[in-house]
């Protein structure tokens, strides 16, 4: 039988053997890329800990939202919206879910969408009761 893509048994002292002499050309195309950009012993190594596990590598930007919603919620001082809108290059949208999710987290008594302190509702510049105007 030749060797192709069906599963090979092959014993552990084996496998080491040829993972202790294993280069750039030993490796698959796809591999090679990824051993290029970090090394063969760093692919080894991620292959050791993530090996038959499918692993989403997100692009550089959703790397770093995390480190951002933390330093937005840190510089948060109840006045700063705009301020931090234009710092990160987003809406004030954003900068208010980013910081509604931080300010309800433990309030037992607010209610889901409650406003945050500093932002208005559309509903408190109306009237009491706005009269609902007759069905033509």
């Amino acid at each position: 039988m030749a060797l192709g893509d069906e599963e090979l048994i092959l014993s552990s002292k084996v496998i080491q053997e040829k993972i202790e002499c294993l280069t750039l050309e030993d490796l698959s195309e796809k591999d090679r890329e990824v051993a290029e950009i970090i090394g063969v012993e760093k692919l080894i190594l991620l292959s050791q800990v993530m090996g038959g596990n499918p692993y989403y590598i997100p692009k550089p930007d959703n790397l770093a939202k995390t480190k951002i919603r933390s330093e937005i919620q840190k510089a948060y001082d109840g006045t700063n919206i705009k301020r931090l809108a234009a710092e990160y290059n987003v809406c004030t949208s954003t900068i208010y879910n980013i910081l509604r999710g931080m300010l309800m987290k433990g309030a037992e008594k607010r209610k889901k969408r409650e406003n945050i302190p500093g932002q208005q509702d559309f509903m408190d510049w109306m009237p009491e009761a706005v009269p609902v105007p007759p069905e033509l």
